[in-house]
């Protein structure tokens, strides 16, 4: 079978390479602003393990346990009064659905660029808020027009005061949440610039040589190094949690 996870992208071709797993460093006592340095810290150990070609991080798996969402509207623009605010599934595809990601996640995981830059290192919890958006977002909020260099106005989780953050790139669409339809709206934030709320799971991709499995123990070591309080949650590969999306 052949399925489209990111535009240009086949199941059979991508998801073979990747296993992720996830953790939960505040359930395990770290707090802010450690758990910061604890995760970004965790993720360089992971991206040296024999075999993994690259590690990366999101705040939320890509698809199948829903997503985090909220009013995110070019400055100017009133926030939708039917916006969600939280974690969930089954938004409506023009509703913003936000994901907290490491530097280098859209390298990782070939999302790629259609303008602008990848989230880096510099963009930090102390320096300017920063995002980018996918090419949905972008064709619901300015009709498909160049969102770079836009300010933004998020209004986050828990009735938080709006911030305002520049839009520094332009993604091509992928898939987050679900598999089928349209592709949602989707803003990607620097991890260290979310919600706190957000920060308390984080879930880790590895892309890797061969057979992602043939990591796992790898990876519990590395956790265990790592925290030795911590487990490591739903290690699986990309491709059989594709699987169960389209059978269930």
């Amino acid at each position: 079978m052949r399925f489209p996870i990111y535009i240009h992208w086949t199941w059979a071709s991508i998801a073979t390479k990747f296993c992720f797993f996830r953790v939960n460093a505040r359930a395990a006592g770290h707090r802010d602003p450690e758990i910061l340095w604890f995760y970004s810290n965790l993720k360089t150990r992971l991206a040296a393990i024999p075999g993994v070609r690259s590690a990366t991080m999101a705040d939320s798996p890509l698809i199948g346990e829903g997503a985090w969402g909220w009013a995110v509207v070019p400055l100017g623009q009133q926030r939708p009064e039917d916006a969600p605010t939280g974690r969930g599934s089954g938004f409506s595809r023009s509703a913003t659905r936000v994901l907290g990601v490491a530097p280098g996640l859209f390298r990782v995981m070939r999302i790629p660029l259609a303008a602008a830059r990848e989230l880096n290192e510099r963009d930090r919890k102390d320096t300017p808020p920063v995002a980018i958006v996918n090419e949905a977002w972008a064709k619901v909020n300015l009709g498909g027009g160049n969102p770079v260099g836009q300010i933004a106005i998020s209004f986050g989780l828990d009735n938080a005061k709006p911030r305002q953050m520049e839009i520094v790139g332009l993604a091509k669409n992928a898939r987050y949440d679900d598999l089928t339809g349209e592709f949602p709206a989707v803003v990607y934030l620097p991890f260290e610039q979310t919600s706190e709320r957000m920060m308390a799971e984080m879930t880790y991709f590895l892309r890797t040589d061969g057979n992602p499995l043939g990591a796992a123990g790898a990876v519990r070591e590395t956790v265990h190094q790592a925290d030795p309080h911590m487990p490591v949650a739903a290690l699986s590969t990309q491709t059989a949690q594709i699987e169960g999306e389209i059978g269930s």
